[in-house]
């Protein structure tokens, strides 16, 4: 509807080139916006968007290897050849004693020991797992996924929204300073951004004050952002972000234990923002408690 779009399609197609779209294109979901903000109007529901007609192909449905299930299966096959030749030749013993008797001994060690035990246990296991980890908050997307995490050794998390609260914590500016304007152009530009960090940095400066329309925006993951924010030239990322636009870091520019996000204008270094992150409630005693599982 509005502005020029480069839409990178690499998670639907595997095509790491961004198209380029402008207004009156078609865009698809499950791409991203690689640009400047975009305005886009919805045709479609999701139901009926590309991208799932694209999912619901039979090259993205995944076999399923559940051990437990074909265990449960062969010892099933055992078990009831098992039962039979045990009802079998308890029959035939009755018959030489009390041939009346002989059919209920038989029906009766059927029933006693039913081969449908064997075949409800999987189901059984897996649906009071799936309830146990639903009272715990914890959902998981089929049965087979409880497999895996049993024969799981290592956990990895993710750290940023993960262990720590989204948009909690300290966001501060070391070894500078920022007028209204300035303030405003670093706003907008990060919030062009997806990264957290950026998000954060984004709402740490609110619109309060018109930037003027961005341009040439550009994204690196794991360098930072750059972009023509009215009249200015704003840059956001690593000290090797800066460095590749030809911006000397101060020596005594501020260091972090934690993330840190540099800031140059105009080809001037203005400072670095530090973040402190806090933790999520429960966070410590849940790390403490998966080192101590064996």
């Amino acid at each position: 509807m509005n502005g020029s779009g480069f839409i990178d399609y690499s998670f639907v197609t595997g095509e790491s080139q961004p198209l380029e779209k402008r207004v009156g294109d078609l865009v698809h979901a499950g791409g991203r916006q690689k640009g400047a903000s975009i305005e886009i109007e919805t045709e479609k529901p999701v139901s009926q968007s590309y991208l799932t007609s694209l999912w619901n192909q039979d090259a993205f449905t995944k076999s399923s290897d559940r051990s437990f299930v074909g265990l449960a299966d062969r010892f099933g096959r055992h078990f009831t050849v098992a039962v039979l030749g045990i009802a079998l030749a308890a029959s035939a013993a009755w018959l030489a004693i009390a041939p009346a008797t002989a059919p209920l001994v038989f029906t009766a060690i059927l029933i006693v020991a039913c081969p449908c035990a064997l075949a409800l246990s999987a189901p059984f296991a897996f649906g009071s797992a799936i309830r146990q980890l639903g009272r715990a908050n914890v959902f998981v997307k089929n049965a087979s996924v409880i497999e895996r995490l049993a024969q799981s050794a290592v956990v990895v998390f993710d750290k940023t929204g993960t262990l720590t609260e989204p948009g909690e914590g300290d966001c501060r500016l070391q070894f500078g300073s920022l007028s209204d304007e300035d303030a405003a152009a670093v706003g907008a530009l990060a919030r062009e951004s997806a990264h957290p960090l950026a998000q954060r940095l984004g709402a740490e400066y609110p619109d309060t004050f018109e930037a003027g329309p961005i341009q040439d925006f550009t994204e690196i993951p794991g360098k930072g952002v750059k972009g023509l924010v009215g009249a200015q030239t704003v840059l956001l990322g690593s000290e090797a972000w800066l460095a590749e636009a030809g911006v000397p870091v101060p020596s005594d520019a501020p260091q972090a234990e934690g993330a840190r996000i540099l800031l140059a204008i105009d080809g001037v270094f203005r400072g670095a923002f530090t973040f402190q992150n806090r933790l999520r409630p429960g966070a410590e005693r849940l790390l403490a408690s998966l080192a101590n599982t064996h």
